[in-house]
């Protein structure tokens, strides 16, 4: 008797090499780095991308090897989806250690009893930034905007009236004969002198630039009789306009507040510039600190054209930033 024994492929076998060999195309398929982890987050598989862009990292944890982290980020996908039950996630993240966006996409699927991710990540940093920059731009225009047509409103209501004032009294000099009105016609020429001298920055509204602030203080600074010190120093990317925010607030404190002492703090951190301007004067009444930027806001007699405060206020919002009274019982405070 005869017994022969003998072995073939199996199908099964070329079907499973088959499998793999398009999960391995469909990923380098990806133009950005792809790979597949398994619930540990360990890297069972990645794109050529993936390697070209880190190395060749399968076996290691994919948040050692991408992002150098001993720990899963709270932000990452895989752990998100396991979290919610093997759904698919799609997010941006922004990782602060590193300053960047990504975009990850992270897909669950099982094999026998093994979940496993196609994971997709895109570094969107400069589309990011480009959506920042857009949307300062829009708000530095709708910004602009307002100012402008609130300068042009007051402009015309302002010049008008001093105009007609100056009318007035030539009218009734000539008829009485009386040079006190001389005072009046002189007095109405000034006060429209000064609302054109408020706008004179407007043309400087759009150009923007990167602005050393403590030179900008310094400069103002000189413009004024009183004991301005300057702490500190920043840069800062903002409208060439920006002196017209330290002439008003020194203005205003000189003027109004009576302050011949004014401080101009600057702390500098990665993101933000915090300037702080404080002076030794009355300070602002309480019942009006509320309104003291609003569009045309003056207060007692010699409460101005409701104009500088109003325009301060917008060009530091203009350039990304905000300006707020800060608690002013010694003095003011910005």
């Amino acid at each position: 008797m005869m017994k022969m024994v003998f072995s073939m492929k199996s199908t099964s076998m070329d079907l499973k090499r088959e499998h793999a060999e398009i999960l391995k195309a469909i990923i380098n398929a990806y133009p950005h780095p792809a790979f597949i982890v398994d619930q540990d987050f360990t890297i069972v598989d990645v794109n050529e991308k993936f390697v070209s862009d880190f190395k060749n990292a399968v076996g290691e944890k994919c948040y050692k090897a991408i992002h150098n982290l001993d720990e899963p980020a709270l932000e990452c996908p895989v752990r998100e989806s396991i979290s919610k039950g093997f759904v698919g996630i799609e997010k941006e993240v922004y990782l602060k250690e590193e300053g960047k966006w990504y975009e990850y996409c992270a897909y669950p699927f099982k094999v026998g009893n093994r979940w496993l991710f196609i994971v997709v990540m895109r570094d969107i940093t400069s589309k990011k930034l480009s959506e920042e920059m857009e949307e300062d731009r829009l708000k530095f225009l709708a910004g602009a905007n307002e100012i402008l047509q609130f300068v042009g409103k007051m402009i015309r209501h302002d010049l008008i009236n001093q105009l007609n004032s100056i009318i007035s009294a030539l009218e009734i000099k000539d008829e009485l004969g009386d040079e006190k009105f001389v005072k009046i016609i002189r007095s109405a020429a000034e006060r429209g002198v000064d609302i054109l001298k408020k706008t004179k920055d407007i043309e400087k509204f759009f150009r923007m630039k990167k602005v050393n602030v403590r030179e900008v203080v310094e400069n103002v600074s000189r413009e004024f009789n009183a004991d301005i010190e300057v702490i500190g120093d920043c840069e800062v990317w903002a409208s060439e306009a920006l002196g017209s925010v330290f002439e008003n607030l020194f203005s205003n404190s000189i003027k109004h507040g009576k302050a011949t002492k004014i401080t101009v703090e600057m702390k500098c951190s990665d993101e933000w510039c915090e300037i702080v301007v404080s002076d030794n004067g009355t300070g602002i009444p309480e019942e009006i600190r509320e309104r003291i930027f609003e569009e045309g806001f003056s207060y007692g007699v010699g409460g101005g054209t409701g104009i500088g405060l109003f325009i301060t206020k917008h060009i530091v919002e203009m350039c990304g930033g905000e300006i707020k009274l800060l608690d002013n019982s010694d003095g003011n405070a910005f």
